[in-house]
């Protein structure tokens, strides 16, 4: 199956975004995806956000799948993917949230895997291998 990753990427330092993009792109290839991963696309020719949008749409469309980002909310170009493969009819995958994992202390309202997430800046959990089939 082939999956296009869908995230936040302007507003966040590009390192960042491309970090996880590339953590859920290995983890989906482990899992046997065919992924498209947006930072990888030549948009060498683009001049503006429309122009990225038409290029990311155009991977979105061949693809069976999106695997959003647990940030994909905070995205204009996430929305808009979003919602064109819910208009396609494409399978939704998401990236598990702290929120809802193992690792969130209710009591003190924090992830206790926060010290790792604030060194590395990779919000990132095991969490994610037993959400992606």
């Amino acid at each position: 199956m082939r999956v296009y990753i869908s995230g936040k990427i302007n507003g966040l330092p590009p390192f960042y975004s491309q970090m996880r993009f590339a953590i859920a792109e290995k983890k989906l290839k482990e899992k046997g995806f065919e992924v498209v991963n947006p930072w990888r696309i030549d948009v060498s020719d683009c001049k503006d956000w429309d122009e990225y949008m038409i290029r990311d749409l155009e991977e979105l469309r061949k693809c069976e799948a999106i695997y959003l980002l647990s940030n994909w909310q905070n995205s204009n170009g996430s929305l808009v993917e979003y919602h064109f493969a819910m208009g396609k009819n494409l399978q939704i995958l998401h990236e598990p949230s702290c929120l809802s994992c193992q690792h969130y202390d209710r009591e003190g309202q924090r992830c206790i895997l926060h010290d790792f997430k604030f060194i590395t800046g990779i919000d990132y959990c095991e969490n994610f291998e037993r959400n992606v089939k």
